[in-house]
């Protein structure tokens, strides 16, 4: 297993530079998850934020399924509580208590449900409350993060079509009474605008009109706006409020030419149309969310005219985001595994990343991550990612250098696999030169990674004092690679202090089976009171499966610690 090791008397301090996008303009990206939801309509979903997980409800038929998406893979959840089928519902994600409501819907015998259900990542829950609403469907549900109450309008029930505005708390369902509302309809849309601070409501039906108005809750009233430019009057359309722009977002749906696939933006003040090379086919009932940790918006299935139930997975959203390179160091013949950390990251099949011109192998994509292996090259050079929602380029975000200096920095354990960075501090290998400054008197977080050749590992991580360079390499025996300073494999003195392990057999100082424990305040205590900076570096052994060593241990990457008085 691999542990995490808190503590010791340092604090790295740590500047990612961002890149920036090269255009604002957003994009349409279909993703192609090895499994998905079955085909069904009118189904509901919504982004648990505290879980990075989108919750996809579906009580279409006999059954109710739900499903969760994690931003690359679709996971159908058993439950040992369920609420009962239906085919339409709405779904909101109360993120201060960390619960997906569901609410209502139309039950098998035409009447209606009214019944509150919560997800809490694991199961439904039926919840109770004072106030119970009248049975509907048909009506839209949004969270208010700023207030903290689930809004919901409308629909339709027993008494046709409802013009009621009620906000459910976690205890209760509150009825609220503005001076100004909506018209009575059904099959519109809400979604929360966090930067405005309000509920934005578009489009449905009643029985003599398709909507087209464009209305806002406050909390304490609804007001209708009156923008310069606005989409068809439209029903069972998909509306979601992208943070990372500050947009309400609007695809599709149906209105008198027909069903749509045309997007728009609401501002605050108007909607304009948003302009992509692709995008999804025509379609209805589709539910949309917005995805925080991938900031993105989601979009899965829907109907068209022929289809009730499509099954595809798209996105929206700017070209990705590029915060780092994770290590940004290594050799210049290439073959280093190093990791690009940022987000809207899609798929393998539609991304390359390129060093200086110099395309690297991908090996691994999510949203917030792809793992690449860097090509031959030299010098300082921009790492550009392509994917279909665009092109990002981090400037300098990479640098080659002499593989005789690389050596020292990753696992060079060399002849098995590309090498990699198991050790970071503070969540980092360091800058261009794997250099952190320090300070005393604080602390610093150590994490050592398992390889890829081992699902855990054990690892003892030593301490030197002095600065590595080309000097300091020293060849192992038994295939172990090179290190920046002897080692007690070595034979050489001194010997170097353990100040963080798993194993024990190497240990000279530490608790052996403890994953965490306090590194000796020596390392970091100034001899005689002097007050000038001194350095420390990390370095260590891991074991690793993928060896040539015969104990099946490599080198980590070395972290160099520069401390300050």
């Amino acid at each position: 297993m691999t542990s995490p090791l808190s503590s010791s008397r340092v604090t790295a301090l740590i500047v990612f530079a961002l890149a920036t996008p090269s255009a604002a303009q957003v994009e349409w990206a279909r993703l192609h998850p090895t499994s998905s939801p079955g085909g069904r309509t009118q189904s509901a979903m919504a982004y648990d934020s505290a879980r990075s997980r989108a919750v996809y409800y579906s009580g279409y038929g006999a059954t109710s399924e739900t499903w969760e998406f994690d931003g690359v893979a679709w996971q159908q959840r058993a439950t040992s509580a369920v609420p009962p089928p239906r085919p339409t519902t709405e779904l909101a994600y109360d993120s201060a208590r960390g619960r997906t409501i569901l609410f209502g819907g139309p039950s098998p015998d035409g009447v209606g449900f009214h019944d509150t259900w919560e997800w809490d990542g694991t199961d439904w829950l039926l919840r109770t409350s004072p106030t119970i609403p009248t049975e509907r469907w048909d009506f839209a549900l949004a969270y208010d993060s700023t207030r903290s109450r689930t809004v919901m309008f409308g629909g339709f029930g027993a008494a046709g079509y409802l013009d009621e505005t009620l906000e459910w708390d976690g205890a209760d369902w509150i009825v609220r009474t503005p001076a100004h509302r909506p018209p009575a309809r059904a099959n519109h849309r809400l979604a929360y605008d966090v930067a405005r601070g309000r509920t934005v409501l578009f489009g449905g039906a009643d029985p003599n009109q398709v909507f087209g108005d464009t209305w806002e809750w406050t909390g304490d009233d609804w007001i209708q706006r009156a923008p310069p430019a606005s989409p068809t009057p439209r029903l069972y359309h998909g509306l979601a409020y992208d943070v990372a722009r500050g947009r309400t977002v609007l695809f599709g749906g149906a209105d008198a030419s027909g069903i749509r696939n045309d997007a728009w933006a609401w501002d605050g003040e108007t909607w304009s149309a948003i302009a992509t090379t692709r995008r999804p086919p025509v379609r209805y009932l589709q539910p949309m969310t917005y995805d925080s940790t991938c900031r993105r918006v989601l979009l899965f299935g829907g109907a068209d005219s022929s289809t009730l139930g499509l099954v595809d997975t798209w996105v929206l959203g700017p070209p990705p985001g590029v915060a780092s390179t994770m290590p940004a160091l290594g050799a210049e013949s290439g073959g280093e595994v190093v990791d690009i950390l940022g987000d809207r990251f899609t798929e393998s099949a539609d991304t390359t990343v390129a060093f200086g011109g110099a395309l690297g192998v991908l090996r691994d994509v999510d949203c917030r991550r792809l793992r690449v292996v860097t090509p031959p090259g030299s010098g300082i050079v921009d790492v550009t990612v392509t994917n279909a929602l665009g092109t990002t380029t981090l400037v300098q975000g990479f640098t080659f250098v002499p593989d005789a200096v690389a050596a020292r920095f990753g696992n060079v354990n060399a002849g098995r696999g590309a090498r990699e960075s198991p050790l970071l501090v503070n969540g980092n290998v360091g800058d261009v030169a794997r250099e952190l400054t320090v300070r005393v008197g604080q602390g610093i977080d150590a994490y050592v990674a398992a390889p890829s050749s081992r699902t855990d590992a054990r690892f003892v991580v030593y301490a030197w004092l002095g600065a590595p360079d080309a000097t300091s390499l020293t060849p192992l025996p038994r295939g172990l690679g090179t290190m920046i300073f002897p080692t007690p494999f070595a034979g050489t003195t001194p010997r170097p202090g353990a100040i963080w392990n798993n194993i024990g057999r190497f240990a000279r100082i530490g608790v052996p089976t403890a994953p965490s424990s306090p590194a000796p305040s020596l390392l970091f205590r100034r001899p005689r009171g002097a007050r000038a900076p001194a350095v420390v570096a990390l370095q260590g052994l891991i074991q690793d499966s993928g060896s040539l060593s015969t104990d099946g241990f490599s080198i980590t990457n070395a972290v160099v610690l520069h401390i300050a008085p």
